[in-house]
């Protein structure tokens, strides 16, 4: 097996005969082959990326709205908290004249 190796070794070093690797496929088809895989998972790793900015987008935009959503519903908590408040007082007022003409 080491031999084959060896072999192997030494003909891929020499320049004038054409390159093999084991299994009689030619070193320029290798390279085309592992060039073409390259490309593909490039290609995939493009989309991905697409798609990884998409998300990332998305998110932050959500997170957005989620904050101003947020904000709005404070405010508006305080606004209905300060109505409340006012019926109270006005509902005590009530009470406290209709208890005195009941009186």
């Amino acid at each position: 097996m080491d031999s084959h190796i060896a072999l192997v070794r030494k003909l891929s070093m020499q320049k004038d005969m054409r390159r093999k690797v084991i299994g009689g496929i030619s070193e320029e088809d290798v390279n085309l082959l592992i060039q073409n895989i390259q490309e593909y998972f490039e290609e995939l790793e493009k989309d991905y990326n697409t798609k990884i900015t998409e998300l990332t987008d998305s998110k932050t935009k959500l997170v957005t709205e989620f904050d101003q959503y947020i904000q709005h519903s404070k405010k508006e908590k305080a606004a209905l908290e300060a109505s409340l408040l006012e019926l109270k007082q006005d509902s005590q007022k009530y009470a406290e004249e209709v208890k005195e003409k009941l009186d």
